[in-house]
């Protein structure tokens, strides 16, 4: 069993060499001044991280068995994403996010259940999520050149992605990211919902 720190250094490797290989560049694990080396060719040179003998064998593994996984009843499973730090996956072209630690043992298993039935809130909600959020944004349309209408600014609206998380703080509410199909500009909009899914805030991000 490895330890947090190197799971999370070695699923950061793993990403980097995978996003080589996708460009068609090289690496190697090889000696180095004494030492084991991973080398990858990047646009601007060749990185180079030097490794322990565990290390190593936890990337070699990693390679082999791709990126940590995580199930949980009510969510889909879930592939860790090392450059946005939380585990990924989508449902009908809703990203999914899930904020929980990489090590099993410091995740909540209360604080992931309860995510997930958050998540299932959020799912029965699709619309309705849209059509709050649209109403939460009307009072501002006139000035961005939007619809003023609730039901064209709704259809204007997509649900892009989902994220849950574990903290117990937090837990039971989940936070949706939506396109805006240019009616503010290409703003992304980012919504808050409370414990039953219901739109609590909606703000143009970005």
């Amino acid at each position: 069993m490895y330890n947090s720190a190197m799971e999370t250094l070695v699923a950061k490797l793993v990403a980097r060499i995978r996003d080589a290989e996708a460009a068609g560049r090289t690496w190697e694990l090889t000696d180095l001044a004494g030492r084991r080396a991973l080398r990858v060719r990047r646009d601007e040179g060749v990185e180079t991280t030097f490794l322990s003998d565990e290390e190593e064998a936890a990337l070699r593994e990693m390679l082999v068995e791709g990126p940590p996984t995580l199930d949980v009843e009510g969510l889909p499973r879930c592939t860790w994403d090392a450059r946005r730090g939380a585990f990924l996956a989508a449902v009908d072209g809703v990203d999914l996010r899930v904020e929980t630690s990489l090590e099993a043992k410091h995740r909540d298993a209360e604080g992931l259940a309860r995510a997930a039935r958050a998540f299932g809130r959020v799912r029965a909600r699709l619309q309705s999520i849209r059509t709050e959020t649209a109403e939460k944004l009307l009072p501002n349309a006139e000035g961005w050149g939007a619809p003023t209408d609730l039901a064209a600014l709704t259809a204007c609206l997509t649900i892009v992605s989902i994220a849950v998380n574990d903290d117990p703080r937090y837990a039971d509410e989940a936070h949706v990211m939506m396109s805006d199909g240019d009616a503010f500009a290409g703003h992304w909009i980012e919504v808050f919902l409370d414990e039953d899914a219901v739109v609590m805030d909606a703000s143009l991000a970005g």
